[in-house]
């Protein structure tokens, strides 16, 4: 039979699908778990009730784990709890995951408590079907199992709805001191941790399909603009729900971002831009490998080892202005013009009659700017 709860890493496994081929994210991600990956089984044949996989791949998975020792199964479908209960009277014994449970437990932190929900989902039928078929079923028997698991599934729900709403409070609240936020994202094994590295100098985990497990973020620059560079986990195609909902810091990453960094392949950055635009409002820029097409899902790529046409590109889209000073000559005009070549492009100046600047600075920034210059009896004007 299996289970619904998988072992401690380590062993051979299998994976399988009905759907005709296995993506090759999903595979590492097992492998990722720490087992030895020993053979791929798919077909490519309609969905059936009972197990979702058709009976005949059941058999072929059955002699399989018999042949290999497999202790481990990764599903690359979704299989409601009847489903997986159904398997464990078709399988000899083998841990299973489906693709929720496969990317769920690599995840951790929201997403282990989404797992550990429908582990007590799966439990919960599993101890209702006992019940039914016991010949000797009492309340204080298999009627207790299923009422004590279905408080535990309501505190694991109340759990998860607080830890969602945390999750996302968290980043809501960081990185209000920068100009704009900017957000990598990517399929799940995309290196969208190199890229950010390149642009902060800061080292990220970049240690297989899925990492960084939750985003990671550091204070970068794009022309006058003063960043917060947020890396993120793997994004599912299509962004299932099932996807974002264990992942809300990631999903509230992305809300808040201007510009979003969308990395990958030719093949796979236009599925992923066109998800991201119809769910959020952040600019996207395509950002493929050196040989990839001048343009995807009508928009301009850039390369994405070339770390100065990406911050040209964020700089494109964040919006700037040009400013020219006049500032008069003394100690608070000199403390301003070291802030000024600090916090913005200082483009041009001269030291005449008067300290004369031109500045770029976000479009933000220029209210705070003024300021700064009246407080020092100088002028200033945008001549954007």
């Amino acid at each position: 039979m299996t289970g619904a709860q998988s072992p401690p890493p380590g062993g051979p496994a299998l994976v399988t699908s009905r759907s005709g081929s296995v993506p090759a994210w999903f595979e590492a991600t097992v492998e990722a778990l720490g087992y030895d990956l020993v053979a791929t089984l798919s077909v490519d044949e309609p969905k059936h009730g009972r197990y979702n996989l058709p009976p005949g791949l059941v058999d072929r998975l059955t002699d399989r784990i018999r042949e290999t020792g497999a202790v481990f199964l990764g599903i690359d479908e979704r299989l409601h709890p009847g489903q997986v209960v159904d398997l464990e009277t078709a399988l000899p014994s083998v841990a299973t995951r489906d693709r929720r449970g496969v990317v769920w437990r690599r995840l951790g932190g929201v997403a282990a408590e989404c797992l550990s929900l429908r582990d007590c989902r799966i439990e919960r039928r599993r101890a209702a079907r006992a019940e039914r078929d016991s010949a000797d079923q009492s309340p204080e028997g298999g009627g207790g199992r299923v009422a004590h698991l279905d408080r535990r599934e309501q505190e694991l729900r109340t759990s998860l709805d607080r830890r969602r709403q945390e999750a996302r409070e968290r980043v809501g609240a960081a990185y209000d001191g920068v100009d704009a936020r900017v957000t990598v994202v990517g399929p799940p094994t995309a290196p969208t941790t190199a890229l950010w590295a390149a642009l902060t100098g800061e080292t990220g985990d970049a240690n297989g399909p899925f990492r960084p497990a939750g985003p990671t973020t550091a204070v970068t620059t794009a022309g006058p603009h003063e960043i917060a560079l947020t890396d993120t986990p793997g994004l599912v195609e299509g962004l299932p729900d099932w996807y974002t909902g264990a992942v809300p810091a990631t999903l509230a990453a992305v809300e808040h971002a201007r510009a979003v960094l969308v990395v990958g392949s030719s093949g796979t950055v236009g599925p992923l831009c066109r998800a991201v635009d119809d769910r959020f409002e952040a600019d996207t820029i395509p950002a493929v490998p050196p040989a990839g097409p001048a343009t995807v899902a009508g928009r301009e790529t850039v390369d994405v080892t070339d770390t100065v046409a990406v911050r040209g590109r964020l700089a494109a889209v964040l919006p700037s202005s040009r400013v020219e000073l006049s500032l008069p000559y003394g100690d608070d005009t000199q403390a301003l013009v070291s802030w000024l070549h600090d916090q913005t492009t200082v483009q041009d100046n001269s030291y005449d009659q008067r300290v004369t600047l031109t500045v770029a600075l976000s479009t933000d920034r220029v209210a705070d700017l003024e300021r700064r210059v009246a407080a020092v009896d100088g002028e200033c004007e945008r001549v954007d």
